[in-house]
């Protein structure tokens, strides 16, 4: 019995410095430094993340203040990060935008995809001729706001790297995102249906939005600077591809290539979930979009941390 008691508090102190590494910055660079010696790298994660049932009754106001507020605890996690050289951080994105705006992007991704796999020729593996790509379009919240000269630049700008006139995935995704300032809207609420329980984002949404995005890629520039590592945590499915939708415009922005020229090494790495079927093709199609659009691409995988959540 006095065997196990000592065996589980020298396992309870190993656990807490291991996860939590002390109780203030000084003790903090202390471990970090011990790890170094032996050549050990720090991840530190700043542990907040929010779910849809997360104080339910904070105003948008308070959620947004909320969401900038921990964006300046991760710039102060990039500076403890930094005084190791190769060290990271891990940052979850519920906690730099509320999680309705992320489920409302979630479900306008999820809108786009089952279109592309219905009429492309084989799933998310096919392809788009003019006329599919154009009916798709349409097809979307806010397509039926698009003239046909709109509809032709979109069909261009997602033609631009294989010139084939067929369009597939990766480049149908790389044109219609919220991240085009062409493309966005027609991935939002329909104007014509401006109801409070439309689940598509709102035109207040986008703007907001493109805040937090803004402060986001900011973290981004700020840990290339100190030259720190940030990993994009995996979280609940239901919010995973408007996460992965900004973890690629991170890497997108921070990991590209110069004058032919890769990084060193990947500064954002995107995390992927293994035990979710989907996640192989996700992880292949990204690696393509990487080599496609010219930036260096890094990636975490995980076996099941959030099994029980997301099966539950």
């Amino acid at each position: 019995m006095n065997a196990l008691i000592i065996v589980s508090s020298l396992l309870d102190y190993i656990n807490y410095f291991y996860s939590l590494g002390g109780e203030d910055v000084n003790e903090l660079a202390v471990v970090m430094e011990r790890f170094k010696r032996h050549g050990i790298g720090s991840i530190l994660d700043l542990s907040i993340e929010a779910d849809m049932d997360s104080n339910p009754s904070m105003s948008l106001r308070e959620s947004l203040e909320a969401c900038r507020n921990v964006s300046e605890m991760m710039k102060e996690s990039i500076d403890i990060a930094s005084l190791q050289p190769n060290s990271f951080i891990a940052i979850k994105i519920t906690a730099l935008i509320p999680p309705p705006l992320l489920l409302k992007m979630t479900h306008s991704l999820k809108f786009l995809e089952e279109h592309f796999s219905k009429y492309s020729n084989n799933g998310l593996n096919g392809v788009l001729n003019w006329n599919e790509f154009s009916h798709i379009l349409t097809q979307l919240p806010n397509g039926k706001s698009l003239d046909i000269s709109t509809i032709k630049q979109l069909f261009h700008h997602a033609d631009m790297k294989k010139k084939t006139g067929r369009i597939d995935w990766i480049d149908f995704t790389e044109t219609i995102n919220f991240w085009n300032p062409i493309a966005r809207h027609v991935l939002s609420q329909p104007t014509d249906d401006p109801s409070p329980g439309n689940t598509f984002l709102s035109k207040e949404d986008l703007h907001n939005l493109d805040i937090l995005k803004n402060r986001i890629l900011e973290l981004g520039v700020y840990a290339k600077e100190k030259k720190v590592g940030l990993t994009v945590d995996a979280e609940q499915t239901y919010f995973q591809p408007a996460v992965d939708s900004i973890a690629l415009q991170l890497c997108k922005t921070i990991n590209h290539s110069f004058s032919g020229t890769f990084t060193e090494r990947p500064l954002i790495y995107n995390t992927y979930q293994l035990y979710l079927i989907d996640s192989l093709q996700r992880l292949k199609f990204d690696v393509e979009r990487a080599e496609r659009y010219d930036y260096t691409f890094g990636l975490k995988v995980v076996r099941g941390n959030r099994c029980i959540t997301n099966f539950s």
